[in-house]
């Protein structure tokens, strides 16, 4: 009976860490090292107000703060946290003046992944931040801990927020191919196997970015390892044998509404004609087969058009060309099951299939398409006439429009 109060009181502090705002509520613990130092946190209508006025000589390190723990449940997800802050001026004595809002990710293996955000006292007006941050799979333990690390002086925090954005499914621990490609035709890749004038490493930057057309992905940053594969290209008999033909990639158990994938085709032939499949399986062995259809969910990578169920969400100007990856959103069955894999399967014919990332979340993500780019024309109207050619060239003509005297 204990163990399921325990179990309910879990959930239910879980449900309420992700039910909008953190506040006073979720922030119960404190960190104080060393713990006699005249540290203060107070709340007052929705606002943290964090002051450490001094620090003394002769102490190595000095951490002061409130915390709060992120609910294991959340442990491969990405998650997005935003807040306002800004810095107070007041007398503060010390080692630096700076105020920190640490996020300390604890994981199984023994490593600790630490991140952040510095308040410092050059933001005197509220500012906003926003983070979104991969917590690793094997999670054991996610501190967010809002105060002062070897540092002094007074800042304030408010609408502090922890979203859930949903679960990616990891393409790249079973990716076959590198974003770019060095030599074409060897068999080897990247991308499609055609060099480097025609490979993905224009789309590196907005990779770097976790939102692409309004949805998440979780896409790596190859930057110190432009060889690492990260993306899968399936099989074509015809133009790309070494793909992979069906690749099931499991998913720690994640209720979602919805799956997000990030894609592309080379040779796509014909609209309306067959891709693939993508089949989401559940922990009680349902199956749900998604059809990836030319036209309606994705195109071609090089000079795309739009689709109609999906968004040329990266338009970005290649070396010959305007290369595309489409963001598709497809809906899955209202079940309290929760899912625990997602297969790709090429239709193995002439079409090559590049799948840079995917997401399932319980979110709706409207999708934006990038807009297209509208020629300037310019008409004769009340701002613009047509220029007043005299005897004398292009000397202006008294009282013409052109006339500034």
């Amino acid at each position: 009976m204990r163990k399921r109060l325990l179990t309910f009181i879990f959930s239910l502090a879980s449900a309420i860490l992700f039910a909008g705002s953190l506040g006073e509520q979720n922030f119960k613990q404190k960190t104080a090292i060393p713990a006699n130092l005249d540290s203060s946190f107070v709340w007052e209508n929705g606002v943290l107000k964090c002051s450490l006025p001094s620090t003394p000589d002769g102490v190595k390190f000095i951490k002061q703060g409130v915390r709060t723990d992120v609910p294991l449940s959340l442990a491969g997800h990405l998650v997005e946290f935003s807040a306002d802050a800004r810095w107070i001026d007041a007398p503060a004595e010390g080692w630096k003046k700076q105020g920190n809002i640490q996020f300390a990710i604890y994981c199984k293996n023994n490593k600790t992944v630490w991140d952040g955000i510095r308040i410092t006292p050059a933001q005197k007006k509220w500012t906003s931040y926003k983070k979104i941050i991969q917590i690793p799979a094997d999670m054991k333990l996610f501190r967010l801990v809002i105060g002062f690390e070897n540092a002094c002086g007074s800042f304030e925090v408010r609408n502090i927020e922890l979203k859930d954005l949903g679960m990616p499914v990891d393409i790249p621990k079973y990716a076959n191919r590198a974003i770019r490609d060095t030599v074409a035709g060897d068999g080897k890749g990247g991308w499609i196997d055609q060099g480097p004038t025609q490979d993905g490493r224009a789309f590196e930057p907005a990779f770097r970015g976790n939102f692409i057309s309004g949805a998440p992905f979780n896409i790596p940053d190859t930057r110190f390892d432009r060889n690492a594969k990260c993306i899968m290209v399936m099989r074509s008999a015809t133009r790309n044998p070494n793909g992979i033909l069906e690749q099931e990639i499991p998913v720690p158990p994640t209720k979602a509404n919805y799956l997000y994938v990030l894609h592309a085709l080379c040779y796509p032939g014909a609209n309306g004609t067959s891709a693939g499949r993508i089949i989401v399986t559940t922990e009680s062995g349902t199956r749900t087969e998604l059809p990836v259809v030319v036209g309606r969910d994705l195109g071609d990578w090089y000079n795309g058009k739009s689709v109609t169920n999906g968004s040329d969400a990266l338009r970005v100007k290649g070396r010959q060309a305007e290369y595309v990856l489409y963001a598709t959103r497809y809906a899955l069955p209202q079940t309290d099951k929760k899912i625990v894999s997602v297969c790709f399967i090429s239709d193995n014919e002439d079409k090559i299939w590049i799948i840079a990332g995917a997401t399932l979340s319980e979110n709706k993500y409207e999708l934006a398409a990038v807009p297209k780019k509208q020629p300037l024309i310019i008409k004769a109207n009340t701002e613009w006439q047509p220029a007043i050619r005299t005897k004398s060239y292009h000397y202006r003509q008294p009282g013409s429009i052109l006339d500034v005297t």
